[in-house]
């Protein structure tokens, strides 16, 4: 994944999300030339009404803009409430080595990374 498409819905009602996400459930893949990788649905674990529709999409070069399909998304899910599309690129990547934390079992990414001593792996001059 290069970059990706973020569709964020801020739904009126409970009413209009879980009919967001039931049309979201219903969706056929994409035809044609859209050619993304993941289509994917988050709701925000403290706001229930907001959904965020994850379009990831392969490496582009620097033309990433709204693609045809994030516009389409958009537009079918603005019925539902306030529609907020963007594009983001990969600024940056950290590989972690041992998995990435798990929130349920109380897990902090710090105490995925960390070695014996509480420390994250490599010294700190690596950092500057």
């Amino acid at each position: 994944m290069d970059w990706l498409e973020i569709i964020h819905l801020r739904s009126h009602s409970t009413k209009e999300r879980n009919e967001a996400m039931t049309a979201f459930q219903n969706l056929l893949p994409p035809e044609g030339n859209a050619a993304a990788e993941n289509i994917v649905l988050f709701q925000n674990r403290h706001i229930g009404n907001d959904l965020s529709i994850h379009i990831v999409w392969p490496s582009r070069g620097t033309d990433a803009a709204k693609s045809p399909l994030g516009l389409q998304l958009a537009a079918a899910f603005s019925e539902f409430g306030q529609i907020n599309h963007s594009v983001w690129t990969l600024a940056a990547n950290i590989q972690a080595p041992n998995g990435i934390a798990n929130p349920e079992k109380g897990d902090g990414v710090r105490t995925q990374l960390s070695g014996v001593d509480g420390q994250l792996p490599g010294d700190k001059d690596d950092l500057l």
